[in-house]
């Protein structure tokens, strides 16, 4: 038996082993996190790039950063991963908070008409006049910059599938924003590392599609906003 045959054998038995421990619960615990009693959002469309790529920098220095200064972090970056993250964004609001969510395609509408300069707009105040302009309470804004697609097919990849995107919470009355996560993920094989053993099976023990990846990951962040 070669040491990759044992490493997958390993794999698979100490995911059978920790499936255990995830059976008998719901997969994620409920966390309705920030409430919206009678308050109201919107999911402002996506932009592409974010502020300061170096490790450790605040996430939330892109809230304030000119438009035009965001960079991605691919030059092959597909000219609809914006949209992309959107809507999903925009799904796992709606699915947490139902009507008080704006329309996708209400502030898509509210967005294309808006005028706009990226020398001098931040992320920001974008949201603060996509939120005026709805009339609504909060708006989480997002930006992405990796959207890479996978190489190969879901049961062998020679490239996995990697995203990295932001969200943003603004409170569109005080001008500032309440909350932020992110989530910055290469797929990566059993194979280099068996600690991915639980999120390689729990993703279908297959190679993701870049959107696959960032679905998960766009679950994994509103699983993170924090509770009341």
């Amino acid at each position: 038996m070669n040491r990759l045959t044992a490493q997958v054998l390993l794999a698979w038995a100490m995911a059978l082993l920790l499936a255990g421990c995830f059976t008998a619960g719901p997969r994620h615990k409920p966390s309705p996190a920030i409430q919206l009693p009678g308050a109201t959002l919107c999911v402002m469309p996506f932009i592409k790039g974010r502020h300061a790529l170096q490790s450790g920098a605040p996430l939330d220095l892109t809230l304030t950063c000119p438009v035009s200064d965001l960079c991605v972090t691919q030059e092959d970056f597909p000219e609809d991963a914006n949209r992309v993250l959107t809507r999903l964004a925009w799904q796992a609001a709606a699915n947490r908070w139902g009507e008080a969510v704006t329309p996708m395609h209400t502030a898509a509408d509210t967005w294309a008409a808006m005028d706009k300069d990226p020398a001098v707009d931040t992320l920001l105040l974008l949201a603060r006049r996509v939120g005026a302009a709805l009339n609504v309470d909060y708006v989480m804004a997002g930006t992405v910059w990796r959207f890479r697609e996978r190489e190969g097919y879901a049961a062998s990849a020679s490239r996995p599938a990697s995203v990295a995107f932001a969200l943003y919470l603004v409170d569109v009355k005080q001008g500032t924003g309440v909350w932020s996560g992110g989530f910055d993920r290469t797929q990566q094989p059993l194979s280099e590392n068996l600690l991915n053993v639980v999120g390689f099976f729990k993703q279908g023990a297959k190679w993701l599609t870049a959107e696959e990846l960032a679905a998960a990951g766009m679950e994994d962040v509103f699983d993170a906003l924090p509770s009341e």
